[in-house]
Order: C-alpha cells, then structure tokens, then sequence
C-alpha cells in the first residue's frame, strides 16, 4: 500500500467521510498535518475557540470539564476518533478540554481549510453536516448524563 492508498483509507475511516470519493478523500488529506503533543499538554483549552479539528492517530487523550478549582473527567479519546468538530458546527467556544494523557501524534485540520473543502464539494456538505449534527446531539445527551452525577442542576443550567 503506498502513501496514497493509506491517505485515502485513514480519511474514508473517519464517519464523516466514509462517502468521499477518492479523490475527494486525497484532496482533503493534503490539508490535514501531524502534530506531536507531549504528555499533560492541552489540544483544546476549554473555553476557547479551536481553530482546528482533530484526529488522533496513536496515543490517549482525556476530555475534562472544569468545577470550581478542580476538574471532571468526562472520558477519553481513543485512536482514530475525531474531535474538536462541535465547536466548528456550532461556532461556539469548547466546552471541554482536551489532555493528552501520554505522547499524541495527531492530524490536525485548519477550520478555514475545512471551511474550503466544503464549499468546493457542496455534494458532500450537506452529508457531512449531517452526520456531525448526529454525532453532536449524542455527545450532548452523553455530557449532560455525564455532568449529572458531577454536577448539581443549578450548574448544568450553567455549563450547557
């Protein structure tokens, strides 16, 4: 397999892209880079506005919720699972933040890159956002199961 082929496939692995073309899956592989994050360095802060999106390649990654002066582990990231995509849907700060537990290599892409790709492949937009708005009412159900043994109703009221 060469280099090509495995772009294709790492791209076409992602759920929102399993419908590319080819073609389509290269040409967005070109805009992602990979990044290599040292252990207790933060991906995403919470609060602020990523201006990527993600993809873990190799490594674990802990997503955590601030109370207070302290924090909550709401989960993990396992290999090949994208995130930072909710903020880019929604266009609002993070609401969590992202840890890597051990050393990360991660394929990172510039939200104005993706912004691009959508717009040149509006066939595929449309699918595309679809499946992140899913994916994103999921997480949401999940986090707010998630905050409800951590946090008080007074405080969900707050953080979603």
């Amino acid at each position: 397999m060469d280099i090509k082929d495995l772009l294709i496939k790492m791209i076409k692995a992602i759920e929102f892209f399993k419908n590319l073309s080819d073609e389509q899956a290269l040409a967005l592989s070109k805009d992602f880079a990979l990044n290599i994050y040292q252990s207790w360095s933060h991906v995403i802060q919470e609060w602020t506005v990523p201006e990527k999106i993600f993809l873990l390649k190799n490594g674990k990654l802990e997503v955590g919720k601030s109370k207070w002066f302290d924090s909550v582990k709401l989960g993990e990231i396992k290999p090949w699972e994208i995130f930072g995509e909710m903020s880019y849907i929604n266009k609002t700060r993070a609401l969590a933040s992202v840890v890597a537990v051990v050393p990360c290599d991660i394929w990172e892409i510039d939200i104005k890159k993706f912004d691009n790709f959508l717009k040149s492949n509006p066939d595929i937009k449309n699918d595309v956002v679809a499946v992140m708005k899913t994916r994103e009412k999921m997480n949401e159900d999940k986090l707010k199961d998630m905050l409800h043994g951590a946090f008080g109703q007074d405080d969900l009221k707050i953080l979603l």
